[in-house]
């Protein structure tokens, strides 16, 4: 039988799972990998997709809250003509979050 390489826990078990299936006495486990290998390939297809969805929402949460006090921030030090606008736009981006943000920045600061 020929050596198979893999590394990591992927690799790992795929060997436990041919050492387990050895127990009939036959040194041949390649029957029992060929139906273990495709599932042990979407379990770690599903694991990346699980890993890279929690950076995206970890990229998304951090994003969002920088934006929120930079604009934030931009809302207080800047001088507006009235100072009802101040007052509006410091509500808006106080209690809508990053979607006031947002249309802080769309509307006022992307206009400068």
């Amino acid at each position: 039988m020929g050596k198979l390489i893999l590394g990591g826990y992927l690799g790992q078990a795929i060997v436990h799972l041919a050492v387990v299936s050895d127990s009939g006495g036959s040194s041949d486990a390649w029957p029992a990998l060929l139906i273990a290998a495709p599932f042990l390939l979407v379990w770690a297809v599903w694991m990346l997709f699980i890993f890279l969805w929690w950076i995206f929402i970890f990229v998304v949460v951090v994003g969002g809250s920088i934006l929120w006090v930079v604009m934030l921030i931009d809302v207080v030090s800047r001088d507006f003509k009235r100072s009802e606008d101040k007052t509006m736009w410091l509500l808006i981006v106080c209690l809508t979050g990053v979607v006031g943000a947002l249309i802080y920045y769309f509307m006022v600061k992307r206009k400068e």
